[in-house]
């Protein structure tokens, strides 16, 4: 956001204005020239959805000669007027006049070219660079899961001698955010067994198997060690188990 000097030309606010906006993409620049051609080729339902109106906000919200009034006026309007760029349909004026375009030639390889130019001027406008797609990294908690969730599912990842590791959960929950976050953890019903819960007793099954339960349960976690499981990690508020050598 740009702030207004008073000292400063409304123009000069303005210019600097739109190149801190663009950051440095020509949208702008591109769907005002683009608008103009369009409003001499277009249709008059084309001028009246896009021409108009933005010929409306140069005359009034775009008006370096008209806005430091306003500003001098309303000096809380300055903090606004930033957001006012988005008010303006650049994406759909571009997409609209260089459609114009494209159908006032007959060949169709004229069309096609006239469409790709501006796929192309888009691609090099764009803020970010088209380039820097190569480089972003998907967070790895890009659902938003539970960070003590997370911290689980990382232990057992890491841990675990399994590529798919069995994981009985006590809460259903955390049972079924683990199952989105990590597909390689499979997901036992050790816990939710017939009868295990009246009567608070957990089974043994063959090979590796995590159990995790809240700390809270002291009965629980008795009843885990009882099968044959030892507590070999924890966190704030839950035990993780695996079965003894």
């Amino acid at each position: 956001m740009t702030i207004y000097e008073t000292t400063e030309s409304g123009l000069s606010f303005l210019v600097k204005t739109i190149r801190l906006y663009q950051q440095p993409g020509i949208f702008l620049y591109a769907a005002a020239v683009l608008l103009i051609i369009a409003a001499f080729l277009g249709s008059r339902k084309l001028r009246t959805a896009f021409f108009w109106p933005s010929l409306l906000l140069a005359f009034t919200l775009f008006n370096p000669y008209l806005f430091p009034f306003l500003f001098l006026r309303w000096p809380e309007l300055i903090e606004q007027y930033y957001s006012t760029f988005w008010a303006v349909p650049v994406t759909m004026i571009l997409g609209a006049s260089a459609a114009v375009v494209a159908w006032r030639f007959q060949k169709i390889w004229a069309r096609t070219l006239v469409l790709l130019a501006a796929a192309a001027l888009i691609a090099a406008g764009a803020v970010p660079s088209i380039r820097a797609y190569r480089h972003i990294v998907m967070p790895s908690n890009f659902m938003k899961s539970d960070p003590e969730l997370v911290t689980l599912c990382d232990y057992i990842a890491d841990y675990s001698e399994m590529d798919h590791p069995l994981v009985a959960f006590e809460r259903e929950d955390f049972a079924d955010e683990a199952a989105a976050y990590d597909p390689s953890i499979r997901i036992s019903d050790l816990l939710y067994a017939p009868g295990a819960e009246e009567s608070g007793e957990v089974g043994r099954t063959n090979g590796e198997q995590f159990i995790i339960i809240s700390k809270q349960n002291k009965a629980l976690a008795a009843s885990v060690k009882q099968a044959g499981y030892r507590a070999v990690a924890h966190t704030p508020d839950s035990l993780v188990f695996v079965p003894r050598d």
